[in-house]
């Protein structure tokens, strides 16, 4: 884990600090067929001889029903942008200088000079998804180095829930995006009828200094089970194959948190949709309910999570273009992060879940089941038959309905090839590019991974 840079001012008072545990695992090794429910023959037939070939989405075209409203104006009291260097012109919130939150803004070869901390504003449109990326007048390694930090907001402070980094410093750090590699990005949605401000730092990793490049990416954004009825373009080439940065959380009633590496927090919007809904509604039914944590998705060219730094987290072919999600389970406890849900040897449960809540999480996977897109979901061979008698009281309580329990039976996955799955359903997308067959018996993680997710500290103070 890397340390931020020991910076010559004192903005903030500092203590060494990491994340509560995510324990998420992060490689998927798929369900053994002969542990799979087939009481709907129709819907196992994932016969790829049906799918397009060569289906990459980083070659799709754009399409103009994904973007924002042109009509956007800056606020007035948006700052004016600053690029200094030597004079602490934008340090901190209260100095921060303002982006520009119209589509395709971009400044260039702005300076992070030797111990200077580099603090933006940002304004979120009403009902628009929004990226500020950085690329880096070099590697992004060693000397060149630079990450992206999010402040919260002291005029709207985030619930406590919702604040998964565990800092104890002045100014409270709420996200971040931070490794070796030459873009670091951020991204949210504002569901609301009013802009929302975020505030970004970027810092320069131990002494670091780097030119970069500010990108700012908007696009229109919907809440709904089906991207499809918001567009007329549904073919492969439209909007809905788009992948996009997962946008992080703002409120608690959207019902889940992004709580693991945003480098690999990509989805195609489709699917972005679906997770979304199903969070929300779960939120809905169960009031009280804490965000759902959302782990590994794909990076952001849709290469399986672990490509960038040479190292898979998950099998060749998986987890490949926005099709697939690691998602916690909800449990008991005072959060539902990414942990094992029962006692465990390291690979599987050992006996039956203990924190885990089945009924939100069958309640969870029945609203996933809306959709007709799904093509698995897998959990540990201990959790779905607790799963399978939650979602037996939901049906007969009526918040389920007979289609979604029976379609449950079909798609809920589990067995011998699902290890690593006791502290995070896989959910994958039928839409098959990386799935040469239908037998789902080789998809899922490659080694458990129970690292905690840490903030860098910061050595001396910001």
């Amino acid at each position: 884990m890397k340390l931020l840079a020991l910076l010559p001012f004192a903005l903030f008072a500092c203590t060494s600090e990491i994340l509560p545990p995510l324990e998420a695992p992060i490689d998927e090794i798929d369900p053994v067929e002969d542990d799979f429910s087939d009481d709907d023959d129709d819907n196992n037939d994932d016969d790829d001889d049906d799918l397009p070939e060569d289906d990459d989405d980083d070659d799709l075209p754009d399409d103009d029903e994904d973007e924002p409203e042109d009509d956007w104006e800056d606020s007035a009291d948006l700052p004016p942008f600053v690029d200094d260097c030597g004079t602490a012109d934008n340090e901190t919130i209260q100095t921060a200088s303002g982006l520009s939150s119209v589509d395709g803004s971009t400044w260039t070869d702005v300076q992070l000079c030797s111990g200077e901390l580099d603090v933006y504003r940002i304004d979120v449109p009403p009902g628009e998804w929004l990226s500020v990326s950085i690329e880096i007048d070099g590697s992004g390694q060693g000397s060149t180095d630079l990450d992206i930090y999010e402040f919260e907001n002291p005029a709207s402070p985030l619930p406590a829930a919702l604040d998964i980094v565990d800092d104890t410093y002045t100014t409270n750090i709420i996200w971040y995006s931070y490794a070796e590699t030459s873009v670091e990005s951020l991204a949210w949605y504002n569901d609301t009828n009013q802009a929302e401000t975020h505030y970004i730092a970027v810092a320069p990793w131990d002494t670091a200094t780097a030119d970069y490049d500010i990108l700012i990416d908007t696009s229109s954004y919907d809440e709904g089970v089906d991207c499809d009825v918001f567009f007329s373009n549904t073919s492969e080439s439209g909007p809905c194959n788009e992948i996009m940065q997962f946008p992080q959380s703002n409120a608690l009633d959207q019902g889940y948190v992004v709580s693991h590496d945003v480098h690999y927090s990509h989805l195609r919007r489709e699917v972005s949709y679906l997770i979304r809904y199903a969070s929300d509604a779960t939120a809905a039914m169960f009031p009280g309910t804490n965000p759902l944590g959302l782990l590994d998705m794909s990076e952001r060219d849709g290469s399986t999570p672990g490509t960038m730094v040479g190292q898979l987290r998950h099998p060749q072919g998986t987890h490949i273009n926005g099709n697939d999600i690691d998602v916690a389970y909800y449990q008991t406890g005072s959060d539902n992060l990414g942990r094992s849900v029962c006692p465990e040897n390291g690979s599987f449960c050992t006996s039956a879940p203990d924190i885990l809540d089945a009924r939100r999480s069958a309640y969870f996977m029945a609203k996933l089941m809306e959709s007709p897109n799904v093509r698995v979901i897998g959990v540990d061979p201990m959790i779905a038959p607790v799963l399978f008698a939650a979602a037996d009281d939901l049906r007969s309580e009526g918040k389920i309905t007979a289609n979604q329990r029976s379609r449950m039976n079909s798609y809920l996955a589990y067995g011998d090839g699902w290890p690593y799955h006791q502290h995070h359903l896989h959910f994958s997308w039928t839409w098959e590019s990386g799935h040469s067959t239908s037998d789902t018996s080789n998809e899922g993680c490659l080694v458990e991974n129970d690292e905690d997710y840490e903030v860098p500290r910061v050595q001396g103070g910001w």
